[in-house]
Formats: structure tokens, sequence, C-alpha cells
């Protein structure tokens, strides 16, 4: 009977140039076994091999080097004393070159073919990213994941299992918990996050679990009305936003916009979100204006920072979905560095939200000052010039507004393109990306 080949090591597309490649070898005969690991590159036809070392029982491993651009392939053999021989399956993946000029990973999982509207919202906002398919690179690693470019990752989906939920003894292959203690900025949209990972109707997280530690949840109601055949749900198609919130103060009741209204497909969607109710820090920035349910809920603490949506969010009407985004990504990417606590300066001021982003006419831009002082606001070119100057006064502290309308310090209306909105006080200093589309 020949030997018995098992549980070898697979891998998604990674930046990782060294892969440790392990299998179960078993005997059942007690012979002395000889196990190869056996790879070729693309573009060379000749299958190389390496002998396998014996590390646990049955557990056999060897590395593997590879540079970028090179797809590997490979496979496990074992022969016993009598020449009996078996083989795995031909696994492969590729190692790919970390990208140089991109600072947000925007990854798909799971999801309908809807990624052009997340890629369209981020380059409206002109933000340079990554778009990693976990389909076609049929997974992800902590390569990717921990890559130190990456200011803030997005995750879009359905049912996606890349993000943790419980404690720390679920399954976090890509160690998310290491990239948030490090800094790290995630924003997760996932309609069927509780669902994917199969919890029930209704729970309670707790500390130590992922999701009351990281977003902030205390209990959530998973699908309260799950029929995706007819129109009419328990849940919302239409988001009331907080007002004064970084991220939703736009969509709030007491805003001219309103709220944001993300069905799209003729009220089937009134089904699909959780509920959530925030704790740990967790604030809620999105309430059904029906149910008055939390569904939407960011969270900061130390240096990290979380957005979750708990409905299909890319669903709403494009011009608002492109200047949510922005919103995230600006409040996402804007986390504190690190610094000792006796140097520390408490914020002086908030930038909140500008809507329309992007605008034709103009934008209106909200910020909020915590300790009176001297306030200057500019919008600069991308070259760095100073194209106007809005503010450059003593102010008190308060909420304010005021409005850009696109024209120089002449008067003369500017060239369609992305633009800087700075803003400083005494002890602070606030930036925004915002898009003029003529």
């Amino acid at each position: 009977m020949p030997p018995i080949i098992s549980d070898v090591s697979q891998f998604s597309d990674t930046f990782d140039k060294r892969k440790n490649i392990t299998a179960k070898i078993i005997e059942l005969e007690n012979q002395t076994v000889t196990p190869l690991l056996n790879y070729k590159y693309h573009g060379n036809d000749t299958w190389l091999s390496k002998s396998m070392t014996n590390v646990l029982e049955d557990t056999f491993s060897v590395t593997l080097d590879a540079n970028p651009g090179d797809s590997v392939y490979y496979f496990i053999s074992a022969e016993d004393e009598t020449g009996l021989r078996v083989e795995s399956n031909v696994n492969c993946y590729v190692v790919l070159a970390p990208p140089q000029e991109r600072t947000v990973l925007v990854i798909r999982d799971n999801s309908w073919a809807l990624d052009s509207l997340y890629t369209q919202a981020f380059d409206s906002v002109g933000c340079s990213y990554l778009l990693w398919d976990v389909g076609v690179h049929r997974g992800i690693d902590s390569s990717v994941i921990h890559y130190p470019q990456f200011s803030m990752i997005a995750i879009f989906g359905c049912r996606s299992k890349i993000v943790p939920l419980l404690d720390s003894t679920s399954a976090d292959p890509c160690n998310f918990r290491k990239y948030m203690q490090n800094g790290g900025g995630l924003m997760l949209a996932d309609m069927d996050y509780f669902y994917g990972w199969g919890m029930p109707t209704s729970g309670r997280f707790s500390n130590g679990d992922f999701a009351y530690d990281y977003f902030g949840i205390g209990t959530y109601e998973n699908d309260p009305d799950d029929s995706i055949s007819i129109a009419g749900g328990t849940a919302d198609i239409e988001m009331s936003g907080v007002a004064e919130d970084s991220l939703t103060d736009a969509f709030s009741l007491t805003n001219n916009y309103g709220p944001l209204q993300f069905d799209l497909i003729g009220g089937k969607s009134e089904n699909w979100s959780d509920y959530i109710v925030p704790e740990n820090d967790g604030i809620s920035i999105f309430k059904g204006s029906k149910s008055n349910k939390d569904m939407a809920i960011r969270k900061e603490n130390g240096n990290f920072r979380t957005v979750f949506f708990t409905f299909p969010v890319e669903l709403s009407n494009s011009f608002e979905f492109r200047s949510l985004m922005q919103n995230a990504v600006q409040w996402l990417e804007d986390r504190p560095v690190k610094i000792e606590p006796e140097r520390a300066i408490a914020s002086k001021i908030e930038l909140l939200t500008n809507f329309p982003n992007p605008f034709n006419a103009s934008t209106r831009i909200r910020y909020r000052i915590v300790s009176e002082g001297s306030v200057h606001i500019s919008i600069y070119d991308l070259k760095g010039s100073l194209v106007k100057t809005l503010v450059n006064v003593h102010q008190s502290t308060g909420l304010y507004e005021m409005d850009w309308n696109g024209t120089d310090r002449f008067g003369q209306s500017v060239a369609s393109g992305v633009y800087f909105l700075r803003i400083e006080s005494d002890h602070s200093t606030r930036n925004r990306k915002i898009l003029l589309v003529r």
C-alpha cells in the first residue's frame, strides 16, 4: 500500500518571497518514506525537487524561495521502500511585487460584481489604492494585510471571513488583531458579516471578541427580516446620519441633503441590514429612518480607527456614496501618530464633512473649534500652491460652516481637479482632498 499524503499547504497570491510548505505523510506499513517537494516556475517546464524534513510525527516541511513575478507550481510526492509512489495535486501561487505608490488596500471578498462602484468612488477622491480580489488571488495573506505602505484597508463583500469576529481563539489567519494594535485603519462594508461566521439571530459580544474590541459592537440582530424575495422588510433602505459626525453629518436629518438611501433594486434590499448596538467606545453613525436602529458604527481607540456598515452602502446614490467614501477615507487616514504621552497635544479643531464632494458649483465646509484661537483655512492645488484663503481670524469655541465656490483669490473660476482643504489652529492641523468637477 503506498503512503498517504494529506494537508498540503495551500497559498493565496502573496508578497512573500519565501514560503514554508508542509504536508502530512502517513505510511501504514512502517516503511521508510522519501518525501519530496516538486516545483517549477512559470515559463520553465523542468520540474525540480527538494527533500522534506520530518518536523513532527507525520508532518514534513521544506522552504521554497521565489522572486516577484514568479508563478510557482508545486506538489508533494512520497515513495516507500518498495518503490510505491504517490503524488498530491498540483498547487499554485504567484509572488507579486508590492505596490510602490499605493496607500490604501481595497479588498473585494465574496461580493457581487460591484467593485467598479468602489473603484470609481476611490478614483473620484484621488485615492491611491490597490484592488485585491480574493477570488482572483485565491485568498489573501498577512504579507498583503501588513504591508507597511498601506495606511488603511477597505473591505467590501458578502459573508467575508477575512476579518475575525469572536475571541482570539477564532480564525484570524491574517492576524488582524496585530494590524489594529499596530495602528491600522479598517473599513468593513458587509451586510452578512455575522451570518458568514454562523452567528445566531441575535447575541452579545464581550471583551476579547474582535467585534467588541475593535468595532465597538455590544449586541446585534442578524438578518432581522431575512426574506430576500419580497419588498417591505422590517429593516431600512433610508439611513439617517448623525449631526456633526465626521463621516455622516451630511446625511443627518438636520442637513439639507438628508438621509442616505441605498436601495437600487426595487425594495428587496430592505431585508438585508443587520442591527447593532454600540458599546466599548463604539459610536453610531447611521440609524434606520424607519426602525431607528443603529446600522453603522465607527470607533477610535489609541492609534487605530474602524468603520463598519451593516448594509450594502454601495447601493446608495453614486454621488452620495462617493462623498461618504471620501469622508471615511479621510477620517481613517487621519489617525494620530504614536507619540510619547507627555508630548501629546489635544486636538483644538475638528474638520467635519464637506458636502457635496465631489462638487460642481460649491461645497459647504463644516468644522468645530474645541479651544478658541487663531483659525486659518486655505485651499491648495496639487502642486502645493495657494489657491485661496477662506478664513484667517480668531474664533471662539463652536460649530462653523462656510462655502467655497471653486474660485481663486482673484475671484476667477479654477479648473476641475483635486484640491486640498487645509485648516489650522494654534496646535492642530487638518487636511482633506476635495474634488471639483466642472
